[in-house]
């Protein structure tokens, strides 16, 4: 049983909410009802409070769709596409399908949520102002006009503290990434606020939590999501940073034995053994130009009968089917040209248009590699791989601007 309903798209984007949703709006509403509008009229029955109250919820969800919408929005506006929305019990994001260019696209993208729901506060203030002038008798009505305008009013508040991932961070991020002109920096910085900021948030809350039970547990869950998402901005920011900044000719197997097209597979692997698994090996006719490249990993998928039987050909990719790269050339870009679904076997030349290396997937292995906690390399011995800024390296080109239900 899937844990999502799928909604109709809105202006294209792709709507979904997850089952745990109903868990959020089923505690909205018991408080609305039990603390909320008793306030605005004591003597009301609790089936009106009730309905009331259920209305008023998925009024404010929609307000929570309304702040993501608005990261779509802009997003849009900045050439960058919006996979979808999605709301669940940790509230909504917008799963964009790539990073900002620019600190300008950066900001306006994370504001764009916290500013629909300031829109959203001023109309439901202004409803309460009408409320006044119209002399309508409706309490219950006027309680509910008031806690959507607050609500919206604090969301956009709490988006903004500059922590990621909230909107605050990402706005952090943008201000950073204008003053050092480093993007990944940036955003490994505003990860490490988050992680402060979380862990700050989570040890003000237990210490009230003898005289704040309630408001206490809400913070700890709070800061928990906050450290759980910079955690995610810092890898990714360290791992996306390490790929910009890595060349071709750091991490490729530099000139690779050629072996013959009338090879079979088990004297490669006889003859070479360990020493080339996991790399990617030339094949020639005659000892002249490449005709292939052997990913030798893929030798060891057929049975040892097989291999007696098989040319290294059978598991050769033919030459024109590769992509060639400098070895000044950023892994990064050398990824960007790649299918998603291909393996990534890559032949690295010269200007003379002469191969002096192979790239496979156990060479872009250690890039991937996430840091620590803070953002530094897990692997010292590895050699040049150092954090975002100093030097910095996928977690996924893609990114959300999350917002948790809390207010």
């Amino acid at each position: 049983m899937s844990r999502s309903l799928r909604l109709p798209s809105i202006g294209a984007v792709p709507i979904s909410v997850d089952w745990g949703l109903a868990v959020i709006g089923l505690l909205f509403i018991a408080g609305l009802t039990g603390q909320v509008l008793p306030q605005f009229e004591p003597g009301s029955s609790l089936a009106a409070r009730l309905a009331v109250a259920t209305v008023t919820v998925f009024v404010f969800l929609c307000c929570v769709l309304a702040h993501e919408l608005g990261h779509a929005r802009q997003a849009r506006k900045a050439d960058i596409a919006v996979l979808g929305i999605v709301l669940s019990i940790y509230g909504g994001s917008a799963i964009l399908g790539g990073h900002a260019r620019s600190p300008r696209s950066e900001f306006t993208i994370a504001v764009g949520g916290p500013f629909a729901n300031l829109l959203l506060a001023a109309c439901f203030a202004g409803g309460g102002w009408l409320y006044h002038q119209v002399n309508v008798e409706i309490p219950l009505l006027f309680g509910a006009i008031v806690w959507l305008a607050g609500v919206n009013l604090l969301l956009a508040l709490l988006n903004l503290v500059p922590v990621a991932p909230l909107d605050g961070g990402r706005v952090l991020t943008a201000l950073l990434w204008w003053r050092m002109g480093d993007a990944e920096r940036a955003r490994l910085l505003a990860g490490r606020a988050g992680l402060v900021g979380g862990a700050a948030l989570i040890v003000a809350s237990l210490a009230a939590l003898r005289w704040l039970p309630q408001e206490a547990v809400l913070g700890v869950l709070v800061g928990l999501f906050i450290i759980s998402g910079a955690r995610s901005e810092v890898a990714g920011a360290f791992v996306r940073g390490r790929l910009a900044t890595t060349t071709a000719g750091d991490v490729m197997f530099a000139h690779p034995p050629a072996v013959s097209d009338q090879m079979l597979a088990i004297d490669l692997l006889d003859d070479f053994g360990f020493k080339t698994k996991g790399k990617v090996l030339p094949v020639t006719r005659w000892g002249l130009e490449p005709v292939g490249y052997l990913a030798v990993d893929s030798l060891y998928r057929r049975s040892e009968a097989e291999l007696s039987w098989t040319r290294v050909t059978e598991e050769t990719i033919p030459a024109n089917e590769i992509d060639r790269a400098w070895t000044t050339e950023s892994i990064e870009t050398i990824l960007s040209r790649l299918p998603e679904d291909s393996p990534a076997t890559v032949a690295i030349h010269e200007p003379n248009g002469a191969v002096v290396g192979t790239i496979g997937e156990s060479d872009l292995r250690p890039l991937f590699e996430k840091p620590d906690l803070w953002g530094r390399t897990a692997s010292p011995d590895r050699g040049s791989f150092r954090p975002a800024g100093e030097q910095s390296a996928l977690e996924t080109g893609s990114t959300t601007h999350e917002q948790p239900v809390s207010p």
